[in-house]
């Protein structure tokens, strides 16, 4: 088994936060390491993005719809206004939806995804093995004391941000401003402006994690999935494998969305199945059904089948969906498959999500052995069923 030796490596990195140093340094040991399995096609996907837009984005869209409430009560007109929220509104449906369309402002800076392949073939099915490795910032946003009030802090939000757009939205109707939506608007204005002001804390007083399970774990396994499969092959001729290391997973799946920019195209929707490992290093081997903040969007049903099928021999559970999202997200948006796995306690939560706590010393060896095998052999059901040719058409239309 290799996935810890691999983990050891990657978390000795003080944190791999996105588009810093220290992910560029990581990305370059992980390239190295690939590199040594003997890969005929090692690639260094660069691409830019915005820093921390698990902070800036929210600040963004909240601080216009702000200044609309505002405006609203300067007395500009509504229809204006209403003109004017076009563009956070954009910027919120994009990124709950995972759509590889973006809007944002902030300064853009390097990053870069691995990808490793030997020959590809059109004609063959494509299993993508994919992890990110890079780490988000810890801040009170995401502290152990407060995790359960997070889903809390969300929808308060959506409540300031959403009053201010009813509010423009019934002013535009009626073409003039009365003192309910005023009322209405205030309220909306004191909600979003508590809610800004605590994230423009979190942000600055956050620090980057070590980030061992989130997503070291990841980034781990693919590496240790590529070396199994790269010296024992379930079959040379009949499928293509692609190994996807990302980065910037944490600035809204960044990575994951440059690789189906450039790759989306020339891979087949109908014959390509993506495997998202993401903080799998402590908990119960957890599939979601789907994602989507706004629209909930369903993993491909043939592979949560498979999934379940180990419900026995590795305890493998089942959840609806996260509070955030994973790199399946912008993969289901273009209409690839797709399912996401992660580790879940009894209480259905990711141990140290996005804390201080989340280093080496939690995960177990023994954990990571038995992930890393659960993961040969569900990937080995797959090769055994899409080489079905009879079962074969009946998946390509299962999505």
């Amino acid at each position: 088994m290799y996935s810890y030796d691999y983990l050891k490596k990657i978390s000795k990195f003080p944190h791999r936060g996105s588009c810093s140093e220290n992910e560029k340094k990581a990305s370059k040991s992980i390239y190295n390491e690939m590199k040594a399995l003997g890969f005929e096609n090692i690639l260094m996907q660069k691409f830019k993005t915005p820093k921390d837009c698990m902070y800036n984005l929210p600040l963004q869209f909240g601080l216009l719809i702000l200044i609309s409430g505002v405006f609203l009560l300067l007395n500009i007109h509504s229809l204006y206004l209403s003109l004017f929220l076009l563009i956070p509104i954009l910027m919120i449906v994009f990124e709950a939806n995972g759509s590889l369309v973006e809007i944002n402002f902030f300064p853009k800076y390097d990053s870069q995804n691995i990808i490793a392949y030997d020959d590809y073939d059109d004609n063959k099915p494509t299993v993508v093995i994919t992890g990110h490795y890079d780490t988000q910032k810890g801040s009170l946003l995401f502290s152990p004391k407060f995790e359960d009030k997070l889903q809390k802090l969300f929808n308060i939000a959506y409540l300031g941000l959403i009053t201010i757009i009813v509010s423009i939205i019934i002013s535009t109707i009626l073409d003039r401003v009365i003192l309910p939506i005023i009322i209405l608007d205030l309220i909306g204005i004191i909600i979003t402006t508590i809610v800004i002001v605590f994230i423009l804390y979190c942000n600055i007083t956050g620090k980057y994690v070590n980030g061992a399970n989130d997503n070291a774990t990841g980034s781990a396994l693919t590496m240790a999935l590529s070396r199994h499969f790269k010296e024992n092959k379930f079959s040379d001729d009949d499928f293509n494998m692609i190994f996807l290391l990302t980065g910037s997973e944490e600035n809204g799946s960044k990575g994951m969305k440059a690789f189906l920019k450039k790759w989306g195209k020339a891979l087949d929707k109908d014959n390509t199945y993506f495997i998202v490992i993401d903080n799998v290093g402590a908990g119960n081997i957890t599939y979601l059904d789907g994602e989507g903040m706004i629209i909930k969007k369903h993993y491909n049903r043939f592979l949560k089948d498979l999934a379940s099928k180990f419900k026995k021999e590795y305890d493998i559970r089942y959840n609806e969906k996260l509070l955030l999202p994973t790199d399946s997200l912008p993969v289901i948006n273009q209409g690839f498959k797709s399912i996401s796995f992660l580790g879940k306690d009894e209480f259905g939560n990711i141990e140290n999500y996005h804390w201080y706590t989340d280093t080496l010393d939690k995960i177990s060896s023994k954990h990571m052995e038995n992930i890393e095998n659960f993961f040969i052999d569900y990937i080995n059901l797959l090769f055994e069923k899409l080489s079905n040719k009879s079962n074969n058409r009946i998946f390509n239309n299962e999505r």
